[in-house]
């Protein structure tokens, strides 16, 4: 479906059930999925009742079902799902039209998160101007203009940051394979020691040369999604 459609285009239906295996039941008898999600990690809260905008693609999947959205109190139920990390995403080919604005809602979801974990630990830094200018910034984005409020000088901020992102790492390394604590500890106390070099070179990085070009990680990523049990939605 085309996702800059407008709700007044679209179907008033009433959703009849709580969905099962990401589908969503309309009281019509018809079932919707969300257009761009994996219905695998949708959690559609309780919606029992509830009348929605329909939009969605015509004719029915290969599944017999209707691919599409809902609109549900003027907002687009994938588009919400995405950002409160209900739903994961995961577009069909038809979808790709979807794919730019759910993906970046999905990657706004932790810097979102990490802005609750502020106004609960630290409101003062959190309802500092900088970080009032963004309704839903990503995470990088959140944790340096956190930084800036709280003084904290870009080099040490860069290494604290990487030192996170190591023990991330880590820390789901130590629940998929067979080693323990002191193996966990070594492996962050040997990836710490590249840190303070690896700031100093990205201090030196200009803006516009940011980026990043991992495609292993790429491909690893997309064989995570299909595999039968996952930790984590990537």
């Amino acid at each position: 479906m085309d996702c800059d459609v407008e709700a007044s285009a679209g179907e008033v239906v009433r959703l009849a059930s709580t969905p099962g295996e990401g589908r969503l039941p309309l009281a019509d008898g018809r079932s919707l999925r969300l257009s761009g999600l994996d219905i695998e990690t949708v959690r559609v809260p309780e919606l029992s009742g509830t009348d929605a905008i329909l939009l969605a693609d015509a004719g029915l999947d290969r599944h017999g079902d209707l691919r599409g959205d809902l609109v549900v109190e003027g907002e687009s139920l994938a588009e919400r799902l995405v950002a409160a990390g209900a739903a994961r995403v995961r577009p069909a080919p038809p979808d790709r039209a979807c794919y730019a604005t759910l993906l970046a809602l999905e990657a706004s979801a932790q810097g979102a998160a990490f802005l609750k974990a502020l106004i609960a630990g630290w409101p003062e830094i959190s309802a500092a101007a900088p970080l009032r200018q963004w309704k839903r910034p990503v995470y990088a984005v959140a944790f340096g203009a956190a930084a800036a409020v709280a003084g904290i000088e870009p080099r040490p901020a860069i290494v604290a940051y990487l030192q996170a992102f190591c023990s991330n790492l880590v820390s789901a390394a130590l629940r998929l394979m067979p080693i323990g604590q002191s193996d966990g500890l070594a492996c962050l106390a040997q990836l710490s020691k590249t840190l303070p070099s690896l700031a100093d070179a990205l201090e030196l990085v200009p803006f516009d040369d940011i980026g990043a070009a991992a495609l292993m990680v790429d491909v690893f990523s997309m064989r995570h999604e299909t595999q039968y049990t996952r930790l984590f939605r990537s």
